[in-house]
């Protein structure tokens, strides 16, 4: 063949097996198979490859936006502090700094991500967001930031900002304490917010810049809201999400009195427990995808649209991923520029036609019509068989 394609990869990564890198690099093993096989020239064809590991927001936004920095040819450092995660044990979390160390960027699964809690401790009902609102303030406060940038996807919170609020200082009023109960019987009879307290507690909070990448755009409440899709994965059962469901009804009532109505409805407001709701009601953060702004800092638009071919994935497909996960947004910008996308996926839950109807000019799925035993064996060389048979079928190279 005289000339090849170029072929931009950009994926998630594939949840208990694969980060990022490693699945973005078993695709371009499949794509190097398929042109070996057909008497390529590999090394124009390796330079045609362009790999960009992605994150939609949730865990291994960190390192992501690390190395879009450095594409971008700006230094960063990590620094460690310690905090709490969701539960109140003590943990390490790594801080990007930037520019200076004027901007910093946290991932909020390392704080309270529901992975660092094993599923037999999961107690969503106890499960708060104070470790992250008090990592926000030392942020603020000690290391003296001024703007930064959170992904918040990927938590085993449901408390929709209030752990977080109390730690920057937020008041209630409330005619029962706290005292480390259960979040949802404490909101139950919370009436207003008060907000006066936060000057001695984290005085340059008005003064500070937020951003945040979200990995899904449901709201805060109903069918379609934090508790309601995302609580049981958390841990929580349904007589105990019907009751933080209730109380977050309350919550968002006192939230609204004081910031605007319809906050709560906004997109973005369900994510990760309902952080995103705090985020931008009360500290006036913007609410973007999270894989719009990981494109933009990779530059990944601008690839996608002089590429031949473009493969994306991540380890589950199901309707979740059609509410504002990472091959959802590469779909989006690639029919913007009329470019072939391939979905690699671990497992779907939808019928091709939905995946069809989203974007995708074809896909495979590594583990249909097998064990569960086998779904996390061998992945690298599943997606690499896959992406070889697909490129052979479609006479790809």
């Amino acid at each position: 063949m005289d000339t090849l394609p170029k072929i931009v990869i950009a994926t998630d990564k594939f949840k208990g097996t694969l980060n990022t890198e490693e699945a973005a690099n078993a695709i371009k093993n499949g794509i190097l198979m398929r042109g070996m096989d057909s008497r390529c020239n590999l090394d124009t064809l390796k330079e045609n490859i362009l790999i960009y590991p992605m994150a939609d927001g949730g865990e291994g936004s960190l390192k992501v936006m690390e190395r879009g920095l450095q594409l971008c040819g700006k230094e960063s450092h990590i620094e460690n502090i310690e905090n709490v995660n969701h539960l109140g044990e003590p943990i390490t979390i790594p801080i990007l700094l930037y520019n200076n160390s004027t901007c910093a960027f946290i991932e909020m699964a390392s704080i309270c991500g529901l992975s660092l809690v094993p599923k037999q401790k999961r107690n969503l009902l106890r499960s708060t967001t104070y470790g992250f609102g008090d990592t926000l303030r030392y942020v603020i406060e000690e290391m003296g930031i001024r703007d930064i940038t959170i992904a918040i996807g990927g938590s085993g919170t449901n408390d929709a900002g209030f752990g977080a609020l109390t730690a920057l200082g937020f008041r209630y009023h409330n005619n029962c304490v706290f005292k480390n109960r259960d979040f949802a019987e404490f909101m139950e009879n919370i009436t207003a917010i008060e907000d006066k307290f936060v000057a001695g507690v984290t005085p340059h909070l008005r003064d500070t810049k937020f951003r945040v990448a979200c990995d899904v755009n449901n709201p805060l409440l109903g069918e379609s809201g934090a508790t309601m899709v995302y609580g049981a994965q958390k841990g929580g059962t349904p007589e105990e999400l019907q009751r933080i469901e209730n109380s977050l009804r309350i919550w968002a009532k006192v939230i609204e009195e004081k910031y605007g109505e319809g906050l709560a409805q906004r997109p973005g407001a369900g994510s990760a427990g309902g952080i995103g709701f705090i985020l931008n009601s009360v500290l006036g953060a913007s609410l973007s995808p999270g894989w719009e702004l990981f494109s933009r800092i990779l530059g990944l638009e601008k690839a996608i649209a002089s590429a031949d071919y473009v493969f994306t994935g991540e380890g589950k497909f199901d309707k979740q991923s059609l509410s504002g996960k990472l091959p959802v947004g590469i779909a989006q910008i690639c029919k913007k520029y009329n470019k072939p996308l391939f979905l690699i996926t671990g497992t779907s839950e939808l019928p091709a036609e939905e995946i069809y109807a989203a974007g995708f000019t074809d896909y495979v799925e590594l583990n249909k019509n097998i064990s569960e035993r086998s779904a996390f064996a061998h992945t690298h060389e599943k997606i690499m068989n896959k992406v070889y048979k697909l490129l052979k079928d479609r006479k790809i190279l």
